[in-house]
């Protein structure tokens, strides 16, 4: 009983966040649910009644913060990508990697500050071809950016990621204003 709990309130979950009700999806929230139990092995633990109203005091107070740091973020960002000026500074920023494996210094760039948007990999190409000397990654999905940042030549090309209404919220001549930073 101490697992259908868990296994119920996984899929549930799942269920919520798909919005699909088939048969095949249910099946396989049930079997994400039971994977994850699996992973985690959580124990029975004996319920600490004393602590139950700190615990639901300080959950209340977590989700009232996050929610209003969630509008907040979502204002300033609004007010930065409606800007016609759109004061996003762009730049990169050269740091040397400790790590001797390509894996490592990969994984550490991760950590840095992240560009607002999904960058094409043709930047990335562009700044390795520029800086060959050094290894060159490109991190992307910085909170609140403007959507894809494509190519000149992908908006030519068009498909979703360069689409004005779906992918993008940037103009062509973002390459010409990026190249620069490399």
């Amino acid at each position: 009983m101490h697992t259908l709990i868990p296994i119920l309130f996984l899929t549930f979950t799942y269920l919520a966040l798909s919005e699909n009700l088939q048969a095949d999806n249910i099946i396989f929230g049930i079997f994400i649910a039971v994977g994850i139990l699996v992973l985690i092995r959580p124990t029975r633990r004996p319920v600490k009644w004393k602590r139950l109203p700190t615990a639901l005091l300080s959950s209340i107070v977590y989700i009232v913060v996050l929610l209003y740091n969630m509008f907040r973020s979502g204002i300033q960002i609004t007010r930065i990508i409606l800007d016609p000026k759109l004061p996003i500074q762009s730049g990169i920023v050269g740091i040397r990697a400790a790590s001797k494996s390509e894996l490592g210094r990969a994984l550490s760039a991760h950590a840095i500050s992240l560009p607002p948007g999904e960058l094409f990999v043709e930047y990335q190409l562009a700044a390795k071809k520029m800086r060959n000397d050094l290894f060159v990654t490109m991190a992307a999905y910085g909170d609140g950016g403007p959507g894809y940042i494509p190519t000149a030549i992908a908006f030519k090309q068009g498909g979703y990621e360069a689409s004005d209404t779906t992918g993008s919220r940037l103009l062509p001549e973002v390459e010409s204003a990026t190249a620069g930073d490399f």
